[in-house]
């Protein structure tokens, strides 16, 4: 018993290799936007399979099934394409989300997935900034730098980030039943010119890009981050109650304030 304990707490501590670290990010991927589908009822509740995350405090998580060619797509979008260009280290931004029209210009949500990679995943080094124990002057200009990623640090990042996402879109308003999904991706500078991963297809600058009607919603949802990835998650709306009952405010203000 107390054997299985140590190796237990060892296993937590020990460094996030190459592997496990892009294996974790294929997860949070398909975690995030499948269950962001899931919570915005953009699938039938019988599309799903709820999932118990007991590495990630006993969350459940609701995981799409491809049941119709619909389905079908975004699992070979989140699956195939991105994560193929995670795999070589050339996805630089992953935009997801939600329109009112079929082109994918009239946005209504967008969840933009940032992403960096570490010297032996790409070109670039991640850009993080050391940790210090103590102040500087304290330790005699010594620069004392946070450890690296651990099982167990990685993990509640996962678990603080998935936490925020759910809560966030529990306060956004519902979903019109006339919406379409897309997905596009934007690569980082030393990506081949002739790549492109299954299920997706080039565009040319002259296509036109999606925009939100109005100031979205926006919010930082959080960063997971190992010495191999680096991915940010942030969410835009405008299907969001509390901006309507601000624009009012602000609306009542301007009308009523100048009056005696």
């Amino acid at each position: 018993m107390v054997q299985a304990v140590a190796q237990a707490q060892a296993q937590a501590q020990h460094t996030i290799t190459h592997t496990e670290s892009l294996e974790l990010v294929r997860c949070l991927l398909r975690v995030s936007v499948f269950h962001v589908t899931a919570m915005r009822g953009l699938f039938p509740e019988k599309y799903y399979n709820e999932v118990p995350m007991k590495n990630l405090g006993g969350m459940e998580i609701k995981m799409l099934t491809p049941r119709d060619e619909e389905s079908k797509r975004l699992v070979d979008w989140v699956e195939g394409g991105v994560y193929d260009a995670v795999k070589q280290g050339y996805l630089k931004t992953l935009l997801f989300g939600i329109s009112s029209n079929a082109e994918g210009t009239n946005l209504l949500e967008e969840y933009v997935f940032n992403f960096e990679y570490g010297a032996d995943g790409a070109l670039e080094m991640l850009n993080l900034k050391p940790v210090y124990a103590k102040a500087p002057e304290e330790l005699g200009g010594k620069v004392v730098i946070a450890p690296k990623a651990t099982v167990n640090g990685v993990r509640y990042q996962v678990t603080r980030m998935l936490r925020m996402l759910l809560q966030l879109c529990q306060t956004l308003d519902p979903v019109p039943q006339e919406r379409f999904l897309f997905c596009r991706l934007v690569y980082h500078d030393h990506c081949p010119d002739d790549f492109e991963p299954q299920f997706f297809r080039s565009v040319s600058l002259s296509d036109q890009l999606g925009h939100l009607s109005r100031r979205p919603f926006s919010m930082h949802v959080g960063n997971v981050t190992t010495e191999h990835h680096q991915v940010g998650l942030k969410i835009k709306s405008v299907l969001d109650a509390t901006d309507d009952m601000d624009e009012q405010t602000h609306l009542e203000e301007s009308v009523y304030g100048g009056m005696p």
